[in-house]
C-alpha cells in the first residue's frame, strides 16, 4: 500500500482537504506503509501511552473522511 509522491486528483484533494492536519499527518504516514500506531506517533497526536495510541489510531482509521480517502488511493493503487 506504499505510495511514491503521487499527485492527487481533483477528488483526492477535497478528500484530503476535508482532513483535519493530524488526519492528514496520519493518512500520510500510512500511505508510506507506517501501521496504523506508527502513523499516529509521527503526527505527534497527544496520546503517549501505548493502549491510547492504539485507541486513537484506529479511532482515526474508522473515521468516515479518512476512510473515504484512504479508500480512494487504494482504488488508484
Amino acid at each position: 500500500m506504499a505510495q511514491k509522491n503521487t499527485k492527487l486528483t481533483p477528488e483526492q484533494k477535497v478528500l484530503f482537504d476535508a482532513l483535519t492536519k493530524l488526519q492528514q499527518k496520519f493518512v500520510l504516514g500510512i500511505l508510506k506503509g507506517l501501521n496504523q500506531t506508527d502513523a499516529y506517533k509521527k503526527t505527534g497526536g497527544k496520546a503517549k501511552t501505548d493502549e491510547a495510541i492504539r485507541a486513537t489510531a484506529s479511532e482515526i482509521l474508522t473515521n468516515p473522511n479518512v476512510k473515504a480517502f484512504l479508500d480512494e488511493m487504494n482504488e488508484e493503487a
